[in-house]
């Protein structure tokens, strides 16, 4: 499976920011990862069965979010970012 990663930053804040500004809530969450040694808010957006249908997903988001040049990454390097920052 894969997503889309919208934005990445060590501000929590950004990221809530960021979801309210675009009109994502309920379309895109984050998670907790770990870079440079301090937390990471990683901000995903839906969840595709193959990475076709996640490119095609992206060039679908708002303009002002695809100005930010997402990208698809596949389910399995998320949960390994997760796991970083839990320590596992």
């Amino acid at each position: 499976y894969y997503t889309v990663q919208l934005l990445g930053s060590h501000s929590k804040q950004e990221v809530s920011e960021f979801i309210h500004q675009h009109r994502l809530q309920g379309k895109a969450i984050y998670y907790e990862s770990n870079f440079q040694g301090k937390p990471w808010y990683v901000l995903v957006y839906g969840i595709y069965p193959n990475d076709h249908a996640a490119e095609t997903a992206l060039k679908q988001l708002p303009l002002g979010v695809q100005k930010l040049n997402p990208w698809v990454k596949s389910i399995g390097s998320v949960k390994a970012g997760m796991k970083l920052a839990n320590g596992n």
